[in-house]
């Protein structure tokens, strides 16, 4: 009886942890594709981002095209 209540009890664990696992990597997977379909950043505002050129509607300042090697900071 002592054995099937810790081999449950382990089995729940697993489940959870690797169904939190999986959330994190949903996550991180949106957050991917975000990021690879916004081409063009403010270089004033990070956050303005667009897959086309365009201007920050903050600022009015031209869109840049960012790519792969570069780097936006968060």
């Amino acid at each position: 009886m002592k054995t099937k209540i810790i081999l449950s009890g382990v089995a729940l664990a697993t489940l959870f942890i690797f169904s939190c696992n999986s959330e994190a990597k949903k996550e991180t997977t949106q957050s991917t594709q975000a990021a690879a379909t916004a081409n063009y950043v403010c270089p004033m505002h990070p956050d303005i981002k667009s897959d086309k050129p365009a201007q920050c509607s903050e600022c009015g300042m031209d869109l840049e095209l960012v790519t792969k090697t570069d780097s936006v900071s968060h």
